[in-house]
C-alpha cells in the first residue's frame, strides 16, 4: 500500500525527501478496517490524521500538504487581511483624587494666630510645629504661645493680664489635589498660664493684707471703701499707685492644665516645597479654675475655658 502511494505521488512530482529550500512533509499511510489510515506532518508541526477511501484520495491529499503552491495560497485565504491601523482611543479627562502620598516626609511650620476665649477675652500669638509621615498620616509635636490683650472680657474687667504656653502631640492627614492641600487634624498635651495683677491695699493694713494672700483674705478695717471695687480700672489703680496711703504689689498665679484641640488647614503651594496655609482651631482647658480668683478682696479673672483661633502660616516639605 505505501509503495503504491510513493508511486504516485512520483507520477505528480512529490518527491520521496526532501531537498534544499524546500522543507519535507512526513506521511504515513497504514491499512483500516474503513479504508486507509493516514497521518501528515508538515515542517511547522502541524498534523492531520483521517481515515480515507483509497489510496488515490491519499495521494492527493499528500500532495496538498507537500506543494506549497497550492497550500500557501490557501492558507493565505484564512488569515484576516490587514487593513489601515485602528485609530488610537480618545485619552479619558484624568479625575483629581485626593492624594495622601507625596514627595517629602516631613512637614516643618510656623504660624500666627489671633484667638477669641469664651471669656470674652482676646490673644495674640504664634506657634511652631512639625510632624514625620508614618502611612497616610502626619504624626508631630506643636508649641505655641500667646498673650491675652486685656481689652475685653473678663482680663479688661478685672484689670489682668495673661500669658500661656501649650506643648501638644498632633495628629494630622495631609490630603492633597495638586496645588491644593486640606489638612485636618488634633492635638492633646499640656500648657501653661500665668495670670498677673497689680494689688493695691491700704498702709495701715499692710501686714494683714500680706499675710492672707491665699484668696482669703479680710480686711478688718471698714474705713477704706476704695478697696472694695473688684472692677478697678486703670487709672484707679494710677491714683492708688500716688496716693501714700495705698501700696500697691502685684500677684501672680501660674496655672497648669490639659489642652485638647482640633484644627484644619487649607494650604496653597508656592514653590520649592513651601506652602502658604490659612487655617481654624477649636480648644478646650480642662482641669482648669475658671472662676475669678479672690486676693485682699480684689478680682483676678481665671482661666479661660476655651478658644476659637484663626491663623495663617508657612508650612515648608508639605507630605
Amino acid at each position: 500500500m505505501a509503495a503504491s502511494v510513493q508511486h504516485a505521488l512520483l507520477d505528480r512530482g512529490i518527491v520521496s525527501s526532501g531537498s534544499e529550500g524546500c522543507p519535507p512533509v512526513t506521511a504515513g499511510v497504514d491499512p483500516h478496517e474503513d479504508g486507509i489510515f493516514l497521518r501528515v506532518e508538515d515542517p511547522h508541526g502541524r498534523t492531520s490524521e483521517r481515515v480515507v477511501a483509497d489510496a488515490g484520495t491519499a495521494v492527493s491529499i499528500i500532495e496538498s500538504w507537500a506543494r506549497s503552491d497550492l497550500s500557501d495560497p490557501l492558507m493565505a485565504s484564512l488569515l484576516p487581511v490587514a487593513g489601515p491601523p485602528a485609530p488610537a482611543p480618545a485619552p479619558t479627562p484624568a479625575v483629581a483624587a485626593a492624594s495622601t502620598v507625596g514627595t517629602w516626609a516631613f512637614l516643618l511650620g510656623i504660624d500666627g494666630a489671633a484667638s477669641y476665649g469664651v471669656d470674652g477675652s482676646t490673644w495674640f500669638g504664634g506657634g511652631l510645629s512639625g510632624c514625620g509621615r508614618v502611612g497616610p498620616l502626619c504624626l508631630g509635636a506643636m508649641a505655641r504661645a500667646a498673650y491675652d490683650t486685656s481689652l475685653t472680657g473678663d482680663s479688661r474687667l478685672m484689670n489682668t493680664r495673661r500669658f500661656g504656653i501649650d506643648l501638644l502631640i498632633t495628629v494630622d492627614l495631609p490630603l492633597k489635589w495638586g496645588s491644593i492641600a486640606l489638612i485636618p487634624g488634633i492635638g492633646v498635651g499640656g500648657g501653661w498660664l500665668r495670670i498677673t495683677r497689680d494689688i493695691y491695699v491700704a498702709t495701715e493694713d499692710d501686714d494683714d493684707d500680706h499675710e492672707d494672700d491665699d484668696d482669703d483674705h479680710e480686711d478688718d478695717d471698714d474705713d477704706h471703701e476704695d478697696d472694695d471695687d473688684d472692677e478697678e480700672d486703670d487709672e484707679e489703680d494710677h491714683e492708688k499707685d500716688d496716693d501714700p496711703e495705698y501700696q500697691s504689689f502685684k500677684k501672680t498665679i501660674d496655672r497648669f492644665g490639659t489642652r485638647l484641640s482640633a484644627h484644619v488647614l487649607l494650604g496653597i503651594e508656592l514653590k520649592w516645597g513651601l506652602w502658604v496655609v490659612f487655617g481654624v482651631s477649636a480648644d478646650v482647658l480642662v482641669f482648669i479654675h475658671t472662676a475669678p480668683f479672690v486676693v485682699a478682696r480684689t478680682e483676678i479673672a481665671g482661666e479661660p475655658r476655651g478658644y476659637v483661633r484663626g491663623l495663617v502660616g508657612l508650612r515648608f516639605g508639605m507630605p
